[in-house]
């Protein structure tokens, strides 16, 4: 006979692996949404004839503000990869309490 306990659990268990899950879904979607950012960044193609703006040093501000916006974006980037691991643990734990309740439930039915 099956605890009527574990029902419920199970499926408070089910919620959480699914928040766990789509914790982890997040951070991997905001970097590659960052390295989509970068690789524009890195791929932006200047025309081969000065315009007044290039002539007159702004290619060279331009150039600047990109790198320093490409170093903030891949600080962004390894936040998110340290916090990932702590994301990848909570969510293998969700789903082992997950498959461990499954069991307990189909061992008793």
């Amino acid at each position: 006979m099956i605890d009527p306990r574990l029902i419920p659990l199970r499926e408070i268990a089910d919620l959480s692996r699914t928040q766990a899950t789509g914790r982890l879904e997040a951070n991997k979607r905001a970097e590659a949404e960052i390295e989509d950012q970068i690789a524009a960044l890195r791929h932006v193609v200047t025309t081969g004839t000065l315009d007044a703006f290039q002539a007159g040093g702004g290619e060279a501000i331009w150039c600047k503000w990109r790198d320093q916006k490409i170093t903030l974006l891949n600080q962004q980037r390894a936040r998110l990869r340290v916090a990932r691991e702590a994301l990848s643990q909570e969510a293998a734990r969700a789903v082992a309490r997950v498959q461990v309740l499954d069991r307990l439930i189909g061992s008793d039915g």
